[in-house]
């Protein structure tokens, strides 16, 4: 039997054989991945489970997600590894489950699982909860073993748990939209959440179908609002509760989207769409309640193709509905053609995923899978050169928004979207977002009104956070905006929120700045963009605006995001990454409340967008077209 002794000192991680001092490994815990499993070089002689090592790893802006490390036997092998302390102890306790039934009614969501925990190292467990959010919980009991056994075996011991909820309680949460289903315990003072859900067949087979996960398997409108459960991309129950959308309330909703309706309309068409001769391609963009971004505009030259039909959906109670409704081309959201057309359309061409021609998070199943069936042309919202997308975008190949081709800006965000969703070069066309073919390119200069534009991206890790205020995007935000009060006059300080915490952030004292109206407005007339990770800032320096970095949270960020895509000299501005430099670079671009363009915004600087941005002639709409006309989409 093997004595292994294990320390950690001045970031020198040390695994010694006790017996045979020569039998020793020293790792730099600093040049380690983060979450990723070693395994040591030292063998053992036997097939002891044991931990020799967990414990906190303090770090520089990581109040928001706490570090572990860990180096333990298990089978006769020696691991180690850094992660997030929950992940940690989820190494060493795990959970069995499998869900036997879900039961949505108009009074209770309910929930009947075989679930056990194998704790083969011991650990003490207390606060067991079957868990939809932080007010909406059950709590349990679950059995306990040091091994796997035979899921058959453990079927006859008590193992199997029914959960009910109250749906009035459910209703009445003020918790988020989207919610998973977990089971979540604490250990030596940490809580951790395990996620659970159901698998398919399917997805056993490798069949491609994952995208049809998305779809609702359980649904109900009750009072006012709307229900459903789904599953995620790997699988995972979530419980989406939303208010209803003012037209779910009419009877001509109700009657267009009923089951019987979608489903008869669903099968008809995927009939029809085989046969059709005259191809249908459908246009729109977020929301389908908007004409902003150059969608309608590439429809209009479409409409000149006699091979095709091609249509802009839009709601009418849309400010630009009003604009365009005289076109025939344009098709007003929710009417009887708009339904007939989205089951019978060939294609859908849009700056947004397919979800946004409907309801967001729609309860029609019918319809979604509709959606999801079409081909895509993704003409994009924005370029792709900012954040890592592998496990977050709906685009990456496999997922609900999958495109069939997809609109780059240059060879380098051409290289990035093969890289990280997963097309084939043959699929990303070249030719310039159709969006900057509707905004002027450098028309703000040293001349133009001295507006700053405050855009921070939001954490997904912090959305577990239930104080706010103590969140790095309100914390980040609010130092920004007050050091540049010192610098500006206060109403020339426009601040966009992000639409996951806007309403929380116009309960601080930061409402009186926040930006009310669209994003491409304040950007017109911005003169500095100041931001951590947003891709806007492409569309800012495209209209002559200097741009600044502000990223203190970097290193906390690329863990847990992974990579931010510009290398480090790739940025189209000066980068900050703490207070006082913020505090000097805005002395340096910002004189007497005067914005100084020439000194933020630099002929390298310029070059560096040049590569990333390769067109600002302003017809990317006109090379859309043509592409289109030669794959003969159009």
């Amino acid at each position: 039997m093997c004595n292994i002794n294990v320390s950690l000192e001045n970031d020198m991680l040390t695994i010694l054989n006790g017996e045979n001092m020569e039998e020793f490994e020293k790792i730099d815990i600093k040049n380690l991945i983060y979450n990723q499993k070693y395994e040591s070089k030292l063998s053992l002689q036997n097939q002891e489970n044991k931990i020799y090592l967990l414990e906190e790893i303090v770090a520089e802006n990581e109040e928001q997600c706490r570090s572990g490390i860990t180096v333990y036997a298990d089978e006769g092998k020696i691991f180690y590894k850094i992660a997030p302390i929950e992940d940690i102890y989820k190494t060493f306790i795990h959970l069995r489950y499998k869900v036997l039934n879900v039961k949505l009614t108009q009074k209770y969501l309910s929930f009947i699982v075989f679930a056990y925990i194998v704790n083969k190292y011991d650990f003490k467990i207390s606060n067991l909860k079957f868990s939809i959010d932080s007010k909406d919980y059950i709590n349990t009991t679950l059995k306990q073993y040091e091994s796997n056994n035979s899921n058959i075996k453990l079927l006859f011991k008590n193992n199997i748990h029914k959960y009910k909820f109250d749906m009035d309680k459910l209703l009445k949460s003020d918790e988020s939209i989207n919610n998973y289903i977990t089971y979540n315990l604490t250990v030596n003072g940490i809580e951790l959440q395990y996620k659970i859900g159901i698998r398919d067949i399917r997805m056993a087979l490798r069949i491609k179908a994952r995208k049809y996960y998305n779809l609702p398997f359980k649904s109900k409108y009750i009072k006012d609002s709307a229900i459903h459960i789904r599953r995620t991309i790997g699988s995972n129950l979530i419980l989406v509760r939303r208010k209803k959308e003012p037209i779910e309330e009419t009877r001509r909703f109700r009657i267009l989207e009923s089951k019987v309706v979608s489903k008869t309309l669903y099968t008809v068409g995927k009939i029809v769409t085989k046969c059709r001769v005259k191809k249908i391609n459908l246009f729109y963009e977020k929301f389908s309640s908007k004409a902003e971004e150059g969608v309608y505009e590439l429809c209009q030259k479409c409409a000149q193709s006699k091979k095709t039909k091609n249509f802009f959906i839009i709601d009418s109670n849309s400010e630009d509905y009003k604009r365009i409704k005289e076109d025939k081309k344009v098709v007003k959201k929710f009417s009887f053609k708009y339904y007939w057309l989205i089951y019978n359309a060939s294609r859908f061409i849009a700056s947004e995923a397919p979800s946004h021609i409907n309801i967001l998070r729609s309860n029609n199943k019918y319809l979604r899978k509709a959606t999801y069936d079409k081909k895509f042309i993704f003409l994009q919202h924005g370029i792709i050169y900012m954040k890592n997308l592998d496990a977050n975008s709906s685009f990456e190949v496999g997922k609900e928004g999958e495109a069939e081709y997809f609109i780059v800006s240059s060879e380098k965000e051409k290289k990035v979207v093969q890289q990280m969703l997963g097309y084939r070069p043959n699929q990303l066309l070249k030719t310039g977002l159709a969006m900057y073919s509707m905004i002027d390119y450098k028309h703000i200069n040293e001349s133009s009104d001295d507006i700053v534009t405050v855009m921070l991206t939001w954490k997904p890790y912090e959305e577990a956070l239930h104080n706010f205020e103590k969140s790095s995007y309100y914390q980040n935000l609010i130092n920004i905006y007050n050091i540049l009060k010192e610098f500006i006059e206060p109403n020339k300080i426009k601040i966009v929120a992000h639409p996951k915490v806007y309403e929380m952030l116009s309960e601080t004292d930061m409402k009186d700045v926040i930006w009310q109206g669209p994003i491409s407005e304040i950007l017109k007339i911005t003169k500095l963009f100041i931001t951590d990770y947003s891709s806007a800032c492409y569309n800012a320096f495209y209209q002559g605006a200097g741009v600044l970095f502000y990223q203190p949270d970097l290193e906390l960020y690329e863990k847990l995001n992974g990579k931010l895509v510009p290398k480090d000299d790739e940025y189209i501005g000066p980068r900050v990454f703490n207070r006082e430099e913020l505090v000097t670079s805005l002395k340096k671009f910002i004189t007497d409340g005067s914005i100084n363009l020439k000194a933020i915004r630099t002929i390298e600087h310029e070059k560096i967008y040049g590569l990333i941005n390769e067109f600002s002639d302003g017809k990317n709409i006109d090379r859309i077209y043509e592409k289109l006309k030669e794959l003969k989409i159009v």
